[in-house]
């Protein structure tokens, strides 16, 4: 098989690996909240940042340590398994004896007990490492792609069965628990083992030399990503933290997708630009064109139709997720914006603005959190998206220049998408209210209708074609 063929193939199972385990994920997820309360789901959501951190620190950077080397010694991967267990008998350890720390800290007894069942899953995270580091530098995404899945599908079922058997939170803590086992075992017998196990000073050294600003660097991301809902969490009820938690989850997952799906293409296209200022202009302006494109009609329909999705997807319990649903919607998008801006500093090789413009925005969301909490959970979502449209000023400030588009050239050519979609959310929203609000026929046409009237307008304004005629003008 060609190097091109292989490439091919293992993009190709890369992103149904990344997408099939994200839908499925999300899938289980509603049919589980159909059987279980905005409490249970957030109970296990303040405990999602120790379990994050957990994960990172037993994977110590050694995924990419692996990978990074084209052909990995068995000494090699017996040196980082050892490593990965050790930090996972560790971890599980100090975090059973954080587990009643953590409880008072919330002022929830049970969290306690929580705790310490649902990290069983990091030992046995720690036994998928090694393997999964072989599978992606031999580049057999299909073997992970049948493993996440499997492991999906299987810890799904616990999970639902314990849910509709009446057990609560605790079906969301075992499902967790079950994945990660299903993950483990499978990963063991689909890649053959590196023969006898051995540690070697000399390889620890030369992988944890690299790993660890990996680790540090994904530390700072993890807790950063987790530190609302630990925040929320805090100062007010589970319920509540559950609501959010949803009202997140939900509504950032076309926007990561769709932003994970532009930043492959965007990355490479950049590149190839190098230098020459004019072509870079014009092929950030296609990418952006078209990301906005795409994405804004999506989270304005989400966020227009929000009262009928939910009343669809979800029980009653869950209407107080709408309103945190609809700002949030508005705050994912920016995504692309925020993604491509970064993006553009890294390839001219402005990683020290990267680094401060990072610093800066976490100092301001961490202000605004501040300022944010005591005034409830509705102004927290509200302070997220003003602190999204301030960075994204701040990040095209920066930026700019290397695009040769200035915060009104890339205000002006994301304007027309952004309108369009406004009016087709409208029309959208105005329709849905002439039927009940869960009615799926009622849903759908509305859905059509928003999306139909889209292209029509799309096509009378030349978009997102006219992004590259925009591009050279700007």
């Amino acid at each position: 098989m060609t190097l091109s063929r292989v490439v091919g193939r293992g993009m190709l199972w890369s992103a149904l690996e990344s997408f099939g385990s994200t839908g499925a994920s999300f899938v289980l997820s509603v049919i589980m909240a159909r059987f279980l309360s905005p409490q249970a789901f957030g109970l296990v959501a303040v405990l999602q940042i120790f379990v994050a951190v957990a994960r990172v620190f037993v994977d110590s950077g050694m995924t990419e340590a692996l990978i990074r080397r084209a052909h990995g010694t068995a000494l090699a991967y017996s040196t980082a398994f050892v490593l990965n267990v050790s930090a996972g008998v560790v971890a599980y350890v100090a975090l059973w004896f954080l587990a009643d720390p953590v409880a008072r800290f919330y002022g929830n007894p049970i969290l306690a007990d929580i705790m310490r069942i649902m990290c069983i899953g990091i030992p046995l995270n720690a036994l998928c490492v090694v393997q999964t580091a072989r599978l992606v530098s031999a580049m057999r995404f299909d073997r992970l792609f049948k493993v996440s899945g499997t492991a999906v599908i299987i810890s799904g079922a616990v999970g639902i069965l314990m849910a509709v058997k009446g057990f609560g939170v605790w079906a969301l803590v075992w499902q967790q628990v079950a994945m990660w086992g299903v993950r483990a075992l499978l990963l063991w017998v689909l890649v053959p083992g590196f023969g006898r196990l051995r540690f070697c000073r000399k390889e620890a050294g030369a992988l944890m030399s690299f790993s660890w600003k990996v680790m540090l660097s994904a530390l700072i991301d993890t807790v950063w990503s987790h530190l609302n809902v630990l925040v929320i969490g805090k100062f007010f009820n589970p319920a509540q933290t559950g609501l959010y938690w949803r009202a997140q989850s939900f509504s950032i997952l076309p926007a990561s997708v769709a932003t994970g799906v532009i930043m492959r293409v965007a990355m490479p296209m950049f590149s190839r630009a190098g230098c020459r200022p004019e072509r870079l202009r014009v092929m950030f302006g296609r990418v952006l064109g078209m990301s906005v494109w795409v994405l804004f009609p999506v989270m304005a329909l989400l966020c227009a139709l929000s009262t009928p999705v939910f009343a669809l997807l979800f029980n009653e319990e869950w209407s107080g997720a709408v309103p945190m649903f609809r700002i949030i919607c508005i705050a994912g998008m920016l995504y692309p914006l925020h993604a491509l801006n970064l993006c553009l500093l890294n390839v001219v090789g402005r990683s020290d603005l990267f680094l401060r413009l990072e610093v800066i925005k976490k100092l301001l969301a961490v202000l605004m959190l501040c300022i944010a909490v005591p005034h409830g959970v509705m102004a927290v979502c509200w302070g997220l998206l003003i602190v999204s449209v301030v960075s994204l000023v701040v990040n095209t400030w920066y930026s700019g220049g290397y695009a040769l588009f200035s915060i009104f050239g890339q205000i002006k050519l994301v304007c027309a998408p952004f309108i369009m979609s406004l009016i087709s959310g409208v029309v959208a929203r105005i329709i849905a209210l002439l039927f009940p609000e869960d009615s799926v026929f009622g849903l759908l046409i509305s859905i059509a209708a928003g999306i139909l009237l889209y292209l029509s307008l799309s096509h009378l304004l030349r978009l997102p074609w006219g992004a590259r005629i925009a591009a050279l003008k700007i």
